[in-house]
């Protein structure tokens, strides 16, 4: 199972080192791969380690959305996977990936 690492401030700058060793203490979590992503502000981190299951080239994470405006980490399985990407492509929706994580950034711009 993938591990997910965040952090918020509403104070001062988050200081990456700590928080980059918190994600690498999840490794055993997501042997296939680890990313994380700071806000231009570095008040938000966000931090995935992957177990890829379901697209095992593509689907990294964090994810972003196609305008930059929308950052997320997702562990778990999506069901209905097929059927919802069928959907939401027939809304127009592009996807980047193959990967059942990449539907919640495309189910949060279609329905909020």
């Amino acid at each position: 199972m993938c591990g997910i690492f965040a952090a918020l401030s509403f104070g001062p700058k988050l200081n990456p080192e700590p928080l980059l060793k918190g994600l690498a203490s999840l490794s055993a979590r997501g042997p296939d791969g680890s990313s994380h992503w700071f806000s231009p502000e570095q008040n938000v981190m966000l931090g995935h380690v992957r177990l890829a299951i379901r697209d095992l080239v593509g689907g990294q994470q964090p994810l972003h959305s196609q305008n930059q405006r929308l950052h997320a980490v997702v562990n778990g399985e999506l069901y209905y996977y097929t059927e919802l990407r069928q959907k939401l492509e027939r809304m127009g929706y592009t996807f980047q990936s193959h990967s059942d994580s990449e539907l919640v950034l495309a189910l949060y711009h279609f329905y909020g």
